[in-house]
């Protein structure tokens, strides 16, 4: 996915539940232009982010993800996403696949990023 904060990771993974990565790719340009901050995601009004991410599907529940995930960071982290499992799965719509990716693609700290694809795999061998 395409991002180069590590806010714009947390927003295109939201974005990936359920949708490919080329889709979410496709979608971001034109969302980080309107959205160009935390701030803006954070204040944004529902229906319109909900918009601009339709074709990535569950629009109505990403919006409500992102936006909240955005006004915590804001209020709780004083605008810098969490480094730590402890504190990103308390975010709105991230749980441990998606704050292993962030902790391991924007702070280098060790982590695996599983689904549960892999895990079925795993569970058969």
């Amino acid at each position: 996915m395409d991002y180069q904060t590590p806010h714009e990771l947390l927003v295109a993974t939201i974005l990936s539940a359920q949708c490919t990565d080329h889709r979410v790719n496709q979608v971001l340009p034109n969302l980080y232009s309107k959205y160009p901050n935390i701030e803006s995601f954070a204040y944004a009004d529902l229906r319109e982010l909900s918009k601009h991410i339709f074709s990535c599907g569950y629009h109505n529940q990403k919006a409500k993800s992102i936006q909240g995930s955005s006004l915590a960071i804001l209020e709780r982290y004083n605008g810098k996403v969490p480094e730590s499992m402890s504190e990103l799965i308390t975010l709105p719509g991230v749980g441990r696949k998606t704050a292993n990716c962030i902790l391991g693609e924007c702070f280098n700290i060790p982590s695996m990023v599983i689904d549960t694809h892999m895990i079925r795999i795993m569970n058969l061998l």
